[in-house]
């Protein structure tokens, strides 16, 4: 397990809602701690960012995740993944040499929109460029809402979701913990799958025949209107140790056409 924070006290989490804190009990329980269980993965780090009114614990969690498993940091070198990252562009290089390619950007692209990593930079630059006035703008508005609300002379970067937070619930009178009973799993996948179903014509189900790596992960093929399987895929939706971060799909099997002439269907999770 990687960076990691027991709390014992709940009074230093305060301000956190009780979703996160039931998560982060339980995380802590499964080590069998007595306490709150903090981690850098997604699901605990966010609510900590954006509702705990404990700027020092904000800190030191803001700067564990953005020095995650590098050579910078309080935790420098403990999770250290920088060799692997230079053998990764090391071996990538030498695979795009191997084929033909200037650089492995170059690669990449063949079988993308953009026709060169210059275009896929002008690209970036524009957006930044386009985008950078009103996020200065927010920012002003947000630095004038800590100072006048809270006292706050100068925002740090471990405020900003949480001041962020403050600011839409004074304007608006809502936070995504009070739409939160409104969103249970079953309700939101259900609806998804019945856009799906609207815009698609696509029918999911789920398979209880097989088997599964985590309790709450399930099979679920896709059919269209003629009742014709088009693929499947496995749904994973909760974070857990030893599972990638994030929000992420990737291929377990591609579609292709066979020398037969029959066809594979995808799978992806």
């Amino acid at each position: 397990m990687g960076w990691n924070k027991l709390v014992t006290d709940v009074a230093d989490l305060a301000g956190m809602p009780e979703s996160a804190l039931a998560a982060a009990q339980a995380q802590a329980q499964a080590k069998e701690q007595e306490g709150y269980l903090l981690t850098l993965d997604i699901p605990s780090y966010l609510p900590v960012m954006t509702y705990c009114d404990n700027q020092a614990l904000r800190e030191e969690m803001y700067r564990a995740y953005s020095t995650r498993a590098s050579d910078q940091g309080p935790n420098a070198g403990k999770w250290d993944n920088s060799p692997v990252m230079a053998e990764i562009l090391a071996l990538r290089h030498e695979l795009a040499q191997l084929l033909g390619f200037d650089s492995y950007a170059y690669k990449s692209l063949a079988t993308k929109m953009a026709k060169d990593p210059q275009q896929v930079l002008d690209f970036l630059t524009d957006l930044a460029k386009r985008a950078r006035p009103q996020g200065e703008k927010e920012l002003a508005q947000l630095r004038a809402f800590a100072k006048a609300e809270f006292g706050v002379d100068e925002l740090q970067p471990w405020d900003i979701a949480y001041y962020s937070e403050k600011q839409k619930q004074h304007l608006y009178s809502i936070s995504d913990e009070q739409l939160r009973p409104y969103f249970p799993e079953n309700k939101a996948v259900s609806g998804l799958f019945e856009v799906v179903k609207r815009i698609y014509g696509i029918t999911a189900k789920e398979r209880t025949d097989v088997d599964v790596w985590a309790s709450g992960s399930a099979l679920l093929e896709l059919y269209d209107e003629h009742n014709e399987l088009r693929g499947s895929f496995y749904l994973d939706l909760y974070a857990r140790e030893h599972k990638r971060g994030g929000a992420w799909m990737d291929d377990c099997v591609g579609q292709m056409r066979k020398l037969d002439g029959s066809l594979q269907k995808p799978s992806p999770t």
